[in-house]
């Protein structure tokens, strides 16, 4: 099994240590909140705080609101490799990341509370404004490390989607959204504006595109909500929903680099081994693990890769009881080391399963379905790590089919109907 790296992050003069794939060991955590301050000069950073920072601050900048100001420390960057939502295109795979001491304006630029937030500049209007205040753009990974806060939480206030905290329908006045402050103090992290970045865009080739984060929407989702969460908008170009902060001190040079890998949309197992097929079937619902008289394997199984650095496994999971025909599920998988997770499986069994068929698309696959003469499509569709899955009306929702379907007899009914799961 192929376990992909979501990408690497390189710091200039100096490549950053980072973890496996997969969410490891509970991440090294920084220090405590920082204190919101009025912008002053700040001291150099040490040089173990410095490991990740190279180019020094621009002129000392002058009072232009609260800031907050972020210590020294280690985070996990981007997603872990079972999260949901999740985009491996865009985002590292949860690497722990070394950052040096800076400063950040607790709100968007204009960073004052009343006032609306400064939307509709390029990239170099935002860059000049910052630097005429003594600042300068934040990176991207500044910007995800003060959104996720020391904990490297998924979501500004915490590890799960709650809606309304950071409502984007209301307008882009500052500091309307108490509850949509990260636990460094960063305020009207979602809901106001998109905002530009420093970062190139450097997901696959580079194309002068920049990294924006953040998100504006009438309806904030529990995808655009995460902090690690972006996207790459023209540098030359303006747009009515991204906006921009400002940060000082030494800039943190880490970056996300993610190649982007891509391989046959579907691909069969050359070899199903013992340990595995344990392994998928320890995630499929209780009562497909174990059914008095039935022999449960997976007949076939295939890598699907949706899209760009994302890999799913599809198994065909098997009943075989000791009289009759065998039974078929198709279910979905996403692997991580050591573990899988059940993302999809269809709610109940069928006499026949197909081959994938790949749609017009590669996150969107099908397979042919039949019992008793009844034939159907099972239809799967990808979207950022989850899956949809329709099927047939007819099928029933259970373990094993029912009398009189293909691959029953009507001599084993009694014994078929009787069957029940193990204890």
């Amino acid at each position: 099994m192929k376990c992909f790296q979501g990408g690497f992050v390189i710091a200039l003069g100096l490549l950053v240590g980072l973890t496996g794939c997969g969410d490891d060991k509970k991440s090294s955590e920084s220090g405590d909140k920082p204190a919101e301050t009025k912008n002053e000069d700040k001291p150099a950073a040490s040089a173990s705080a410095t490991a990740s920072a190279t180019a020094s601050a621009p002129a000392a900048a002058v009072d232009t609101g609260p800031t907050i100001d972020l210590p020294a420390g280690k985070f996990r960057a981007g997603s872990k490799c079972m999260d949901l939502p999740r985009s491996r295109r865009h985002e590292l795979e949860y690497e722990q990341v070394s950052m040096g001491a800076y400063s950040m304006d607790k709100y968007p630029y204009p960073n004052e509370v009343g006032k609306p937030a400064k939307l509709g500049v390029t990239w170099k209007e935002a860059n000049d404004l910052c630097e005429a205040r003594g600042k300068r753009l934040c990176t991207e990974m500044e910007w995800e490390y003060a959104c996720k806060g020391p904990k490297s939480l998924t979501y500004p206030w915490g590890p799960s989607f709650k809606k309304g905290i950071c409502p984007g329908e209301l307008d882009h006045v500052l500091g309307q959204r108490e509850s949509c402050v990260s636990e460094f103090g960063m305020a009207d992290v979602i809901g106001v504006a998109m905002e530009w970045t420093a970062s190139d865009w450097k997901r696959g080739t580079a194309d002068g595109h920049k990294v924006v984060r953040g998100a504006r929407e009438k309806v904030v989702s529990w995808l655009s909500a995460r902090c690690t969460h972006s996207r790459k908008r023209d540098p030359n170009l303006t747009y009515d929903n991204v906006g921009f902060r400002c940060c000082s001190g030494p800039a943190n040079a880490a970056e996300v680099v993610i190649p982007q890998n891509k391989e046959r949309t579907v691909q069969a197992f050359t070899d199903l081994d013992t340990d595995y097929e344990m392994m998928l079937m320890k995630s499929m619902p209780r009562d497909h693990r174990g059914i008095v008289d039935v022999e449960l394997s997976f007949e076939k199984a295939y890598y699907w890769h949706p899209r760009e650095n994302e890999e799913m496994v599809i198994g065909i999971w098997k009943g075989k009881p000791k009289t009759g025909g065998p039974f078929y599920e198709v279910a979905v998988f996403k692997v991580c080391p050591g573990r899988a997770w059940l993302t999809a499986h269809m709610k109940g069994p069928v006499a026949e399963v197909g081959k994938p068929k790949v749609g017009v698309k590669p996150n969107r696959l099908s397979f042919d379905v039949e019992t008793d003469g009844r034939k159907g499509t099972v239809k799967l569709q990808e979207w950022y790590g989850t899956v949809k899955l329709n099927q047939p009306d007819w099928v029933k929702k259970g373990n094993m089919l029912k009398v009189g379907k293909v691959g029953v007899s009507p001599d084993d009914a009694k014994a078929t109907s009787s069957a029940t799961l193990n204890p």
